[in-house]
């Protein structure tokens, strides 16, 4: 279906959102900031496009299907809380749980997490999904760094079963509610971040005790029971609203999917904030939806803001379950389902040899292991289309060639200057052209990328986090790693490889320990058949100290991603390097429990350890430890006279550190463009 059509078209289900012409809701004009691209790529461009070998790859636009309006206006319902006033007849409270009721015309949003399942009737998620299968449970993890879902009342499909609720309380719901849906607690220990590090307070719907039960309604006290709210007024947040195009198009492509025997590809493009990924998740999840028990392939290829990666890597996985609100990346060892590689950076820039070199390695795998079995592949892109963005993308697309190419755009008119300047000399088989869903996170990308490192590095199990207390209280693994005086057999960390540098070009290999103390370092596990082609480089860089570890050139390590034998190269994830001892040999660092436990037994078995460096920098929250934290609040207490002023010892005070706000030689305001008066003429 072409956006043209898209734009004309209605959709067959009805639900809150879907009401035509005759709808009282003000629509906001989403605000666009024109020629954006990735914060991280657009300043300076000319001046930081690094020396790289990509070549130009050659394409005519005769492929594109597109026929589009000569302008466009996106105008969208920003959903910012639930169309429900609680009561009695539509809202019961259990323990764990809360039973909704919802009419023809209502819909919820939800803050925090729960499971959701359905009791009566059908559901539309997201003004999108349709629901009405009472045997599935949904695991929903809506943090307010996202968009929030979205639980409207919808008709019943032609063909579905009516059902009825069924327990002690069906008698309570009477016909009227259309759609009963029950909402349980879900306490993964996500909801305790907000004390781990405070900046993240709000980022998850929490029992906050700083507010006053006065300051609450009496359905928002209710709601302190849960790891859950429905969000009942305007608080700032945005709700997860499918655009109507958007819906249309992913229904037309999920048909075509699932009616083609051939595999095809699907590639989302677009600036950032665009909502590639909430496209290329819907799209995931209409998919898996409408067929259940298969599977769909999923590239993710954003380093920056990867939501089924690990921080700082890119992977390729099959996946057979919907995910409502965020994704929670696996961290299975690589094997023929899944594989992971570690890239080091949040944008390609940095090493966009590697970074085209790693997506051919996915798109072997894929080739060899996915298609056959007929599994359709999403790839979503990161957000840089434009200058040396464009030239990777072209150089990816030259590689893939996908069959549907959706470019998330300002304007649905394809030969704009904005849309050709994109799609010119880009290889596809067909384009569609979507508008862009343009809509800011609360939180910076910076931020974003602390919240998954410290969610990667925190959690025990599936769903399962602990923020209780900080990962220093623990003992860290003490892993010798290998000298020039080891044997071949040594059973350890064998050898350093630093992304980005050349050894006594970059930096003299003395400084090796400074460079790689307490930072992120991503782990292989390379089968000593394999390891053993590393030796002759290994030994060119020996040095004669006998405490400095072995050490790899990048590039070297880089040749062997390719291979595609992947059960003898495992990406096995993060750690953080706490110390190191010289003297003894041996690295103190932190990983994930299920991690470490692999990686002993790999090693054992005939696996050599390499520890790769990017840019990894360590969360400060890990940095900031208990003893600084306490010392913090003990010195505010003695500021302002409390109690903890007869305990607080100024012997305990840490060196180099302060507390206050100090101001030096004044306070210094950078003034721009303004000349002094003498240099006006």
């Amino acid at each position: 279906m072409s956006a043209y059509a898209a734009l004309k078209d209605n959709s067959s289900i009805g639900s809150a959102f879907h009401e035509g012409p005759d709808c009282d809701d003000d629509d906001d004009i989403i605000q666009y900031q024109q020629n954006s691209s990735d914060d991280e790529s657009n300043e300076n461009e000319k001046t930081r496009i690094p020396t790289t070998n990509l070549k130009r790859p050659s394409y005519s636009l005769e492929s594109s299907k597109q026929s589009t309006p000569s302008s466009f206006i996106l105008v969208s319902n920003h959903v910012t809380h639930s169309r429900f006033t609680p009561s009695n007849a539509n809202i019961i409270s259990q323990e764990n749980y809360v039973l909704v009721g919802l009419k023809g015309n209502e819909f919820i949003v939800i803050n925090g997490q729960c499971t959701l399942s359905i009791l009566r009737g059908s559901i539309l998620l997201n003004n999108h999904h349709y629901l009405c299968d009472q045997s599935t449970v949904h695991n929903i993890l809506a943090p307010v760094s996202q968009a929030l879902p979205i639980v409207s009342c919808t008709p019943i499909l032609y063909g579905s079963t009516q059902n009825e609720v069924e327990g002690n309380e069906s008698h309570l719901f009477s016909s009227e509610f259309s759609s009963v849906i029950k909402l349980s607690s879900l306490r993964t220990g996500l909801e305790n971040i907000g004390t781990y590090y405070a900046p993240f307070k709000n980022i998850f719907f929490s029992n906050d005790d700083s507010i006053s039960p006065t300051d609450l309604d009496r359905y928002e006290k209710l709601f302190r029971n849960y790891s859950f709210e429905i969000v009942l007024k305007d608080k700032g947040m945005i709700g997860l609203n499918i655009d109507n195009q958007w819906s249309l198009e992913i229904k037309d492509l999920t048909r075509s999917l699932a009616n083609c025997s051939i595999p095809k590809i699907i590639m989302v493009i677009g600036n950032k904030n665009t909502g590639k990924s909430t496209f290329s998740k819907t799209l995931l999840n209409s998919f898996l939806l409408q067929n259940q028990g298969t599977k769909l392939s999923y590239l993710d290829i954003d380093p920056g803001q990867a939501e089924f990666s690990a921080p700082y890597s890119l992977t390729l996985a099959e996946e057979l379950t919907t995910t409502f609100g965020m994704n929670i990346p696996s961290r299975n060892v690589t094997n023929n389902e899944r594989i992971s590689h570690y890239f080091g950076f949040t944008t390609p820039i940095h090493q966009p040899d590697q970074y085209i070199a790693l997506i051919q390695t996915f798109f072997n795998h894929y080739i060899q292991f996915h298609k056959p079995k007929g599994n359709h592949l999403i790839i979503n892109t990161p957000g840089w289309i434009k200058g040396y963005g464009k030239e990777i993308l072209m150089e990816i697309t030259s590689l893939i060639n996908p069959d549907y190419l959706v470019l998330l755009s300002n304007s649905l008119n394809l030969s704009s200057p904005e849309n050709s300047e994109v799609l010119n000399d880009l290889k596809f088989q067909q384009s569609i052209i979507c508008p862009g869903i343009y809509q800011t996170s609360k939180y910076s990308a910076s931020q974003l990328r602390l919240f998954n490192k410290l969610l990667y590095f925190h959690q025990k199990d599936i769903l399962k986090f602990d923020f209780q207390k900080q990962i220093l209280d623990s003992s860290p693994l003490k892993l010798s790693y290998q000298t020039r005086t080891d044997t071949d057999d040594f059973v350890g960390i064998n050898v350093l490889s630093i992304l980005n540098f050349e050894v006594e070009k970059s930096f003299a290999f003395e400084d090796v320990f400074l460079m790689i103390d307490s930072t992120i370092m991503g782990i292989y596990l390379i089968h000593e058949d394999i390891f053993k082609g590393f030796k002759p480089f290994i030994q060119k860089l020996l040095y004669s100290s006998e405490n400095y570890p072995l050490y790899l050139r990048s590039e070297i390590l880089e040749r062997t991603f390719s291979i595609t034998n992947q059960s003898a190269i495992k990406f096995m994830g993060l750690c953080m390097i706490h110390s190191i001892n010289k003297q003894q040999s041996y690295f103190n660092l932190y990983l994930p429990e299920d991690n470490k436990n692999e990686i002993l037994s790999l090693l054992l078995r005939g696996f050599k350890l390499v520890l790769v460096k990017g840019e990894g920098e360590i969360p400060s929250p890990e940095i900031l430890s208990e003893v600084l934290i306490s010392e913090h609040e003990l010195f505010m207490n003695r500021l302002k006279g409390g109690s903890g002023e007869a305990n607080y010892d100024k012997k305990r005070k840490l060196p180099y550190i302060s507390f206050q706000n100090q101001k030096i030689g004044g306070v210094w305001k950078v003034r721009r463009n303004i000349l002094r008066r003498s240099h006006r003429r």
